[in-house]
């Protein structure tokens, strides 16, 4: 095999992985993940541009784009049971945070690896029951 064979085998699989568009996924929780009070959520986004598209994906497309250098990507745990807002019990202490404070929290700490991911969560009760 010579040197252009070789070029040619060894970066056949990145110019894959840069044309490639993750695909996207939609999460649909159930009865046990409503018991549980949350879903684990799954995103990418191209590591050289910092304003290309937030692709949410699944936990085996996430698994496959994390061990890419193209792609950045995170995860966060997302509430989606309990009282929508923070409650306090009669002595001003905290009861519950409530979902839409948990999952802002989730999303601010998932933001280190992506910082635009607010933008593509505006929704803090998306999934809420």
């Amino acid at each position: 095999m010579d040197i252009n064979d070789k070029y040619k085998e060894l970066t056949s699989n990145f110019r894959l992985d840069i044309k490639r568009v993750p695909k996207s996924h939609i999460p649909v929780p159930n009865e046990r993940d409503y018991k549980r009070g949350y879903i684990v959520r799954y995103f990418v986004q191209k590591t050289n541009d910092k304003f290309s598209p937030i692709f949410e994906v699944n936990s085996i497309e996430h698994s496959r784009l994390r061990r890419s250098d193209i792609f950045t990507t995170t995860s966060l745990r997302w509430r989606i049971s309990g009282p929508p807002n923070t409650i306090y019990n009669l002595h001003d202490e905290l009861k519950d945070m409530g979902v839409n404070k948990s999952n802002e929290i989730s999303i601010q700490i998932a933001s280190d690896n992506l910082t635009k991911l607010n933008l593509y969560l505006p929704n803090k009760l998306q999934f809420h029951t």
